[in-house]
């Protein structure tokens, strides 16, 4: 019995395709022309396997301009690509757990690379090695993104989840499909009739296991087994993406697929990223591959552009993402002007800093060091009055740091954290 977390529309071809794979197996007639046929078949296969070495490893995936390694998960997911001919015709490509895992180990440890980018595009696979796989993905110290071109289904979206943002690529990008799956033949019926009989003894402590799934007694001890890795799916899908277990099992998609706009308003991506080709240059899509990352043209016949969405459109199209993102901009604009605040009433000269970033809409961590060197340069003078601070006797000074006291003044601005970096650059203002 298989055991699978992947699309259903997957599945279903992908049993389809089986008996298709089967009976012209048995039409070749020789073990020689089946070899032959499964080698062909493997050969048109995109097949991503399990690097033997680290010089492997550091070929398993590629470092763009900004420092991130691209990872591709692409196909159906699996521990052991080589014995799966059948998902190798139905999915056109194959992806080990084993290659994920240490192309991510190899990345993470790789000098040269700032992030890590999974480039997914996956019905899902075997349960069989996924966990592990997304262990390793959800304990990468470099930051991590999940890209999700057409979909990231199942055991693909439990490797996403666990990334640290997941963007779809284009609007119509699904993710989802959370749950597992298990099938078998029973022949049984077919072996009576040519006089065979299909017997299962178990030993007497051990009734469960091979529970007899012609019976409703035996499937539910299947189904049984089944719900209990849901929740470990599930479990890892809350983890990963920061909510309740209760919130992934009744907002994202009962096992179904969730297209990227509704994924977004329940929280089960971060962003869509949408290209829009213009009409004139439509003809020119010579070439064009459905390639993970997007659609890969010739970019000198493509004009792109980003498609951002209006707030009146987002509010209309998607009230809760737009209370959410309304919510998030109350809450940073609160976080920034406390973090300003804090800077007032030491002197004027941080005051008049203060004001300056509160009314031209600058991060604190902007003009930090400036906000810093104010205070530091009226703690510096005599008459700022009764806010100004008394810094272990700190005589007056010049703020440049090239004369005068050094000594004094550097312990001034050293004491609100100031580098020398920072002394040199803001100190003289």
């Amino acid at each position: 019995m298989r055991i699978y977390a992947a699309e259903f529309g997957f599945i279903s071809r992908l049993l389809a395709d089986r008996k298709e794979l089967f009976a012209y197996a048995r039409a070749l007639g020789s073990a020689d022309a089946m070899r032959a046929a499964r080698l062909d078949l493997m050969a048109s296969t995109r097949i991503l396997l399990t690097p033997k070495s680290a010089e492997e490893a550091a070929k398993s995936y590629t470092i763009d301009a900004e420092g991130a390694a691209h990872i591709p998960i692409v196909g159906e997911l699996t521990p052991a690509a080589q014995t799966d001919a059948c998902g190798a015709y139905t999915a056109q490509a194959l992806t080990e757990y084993g290659f994920i895992i240490e192309a991510a180990k190899a990345a993470d440890k790789d000098p040269a690379v700032k992030s890590i980018t999974f480039d997914i595009d996956s019905p899902g696979g075997y349960v069989s090695g996924v966990d592990e796989a997304a262990q390793v993905i959800a304990g990468l110290a470099k930051p991590t993104l999940a890209r999700v071109g057409d979909m990231a289904a199942s055991a693909a979206y439990w490797l996403a989840s666990q990334a640290d943002k997941i963007e779809a690529l284009s609007p119509a990008s699904r993710v989802g499909s959370i749950g597992v799956a298990a099938e078998e033949y029973d022949e049984d019926e077919k072996l009576s009739r040519e006089g065979v009989a299909h017997r299962v003894y178990t030993s007497t402590d051990a009734p469960d296991k091979r529970p007899d799934t012609a019976t409703a007694e035996g499937r539910d001890k299947i189904i049984s087994e089944l719900n209990e890795l849901h929740s470990v799916f599930v479990s890892r899908v809350a983890s990963g993406r920061g909510v309740t277990a209760e919130k992934v099992r009744d907002e994202f998609g009962h096992g179904g697929l969730v297209i990227a706009s509704k994924a977004l308003a329940s929280g089960m991506i971060d962003s869509i990223k949408g290209v829009d080709i213009s009409r004139r240059n439509r003809d020119n899509l010579e070439g064009n591959n459905p390639a993970v990352g997007g659609l890969a043209a010739n970019s000198a016949k493509i004009e792109k552009k980003e498609v951002h969405m209006d707030l009146v459109t987002l509010k209309a199209e998607s009230p809760e993402t737009y209370k959410a993102a309304f919510d998030e901009g109350v809450k940073a604009e609160r976080t920034r002007r406390e973090q300003l605040m804090a800077f007032v009433g030491i002197n004027a000269e941080g005051d008049k800093a203060v004001n300056e970033a509160i009314a031209n809409g600058k991060e604190y961590a902007e003009v930090a060091p400036i906000l810093a060197a104010a205070t530091a340069r009226g703690a510096a003078k005599p008459d700022q009055g009764e806010n100004a601070p008394e810094v272990d006797g700190a005589k007056p000074v010049s703020a440049s740091g090239a004369s005068g006291n050094s000594e004094n003044e550097m312990a001034v601005f050293k004491g609100l954290g100031l580098t020398a970096e920072d002394v040199k650059k803001y100190g003289g203002r």
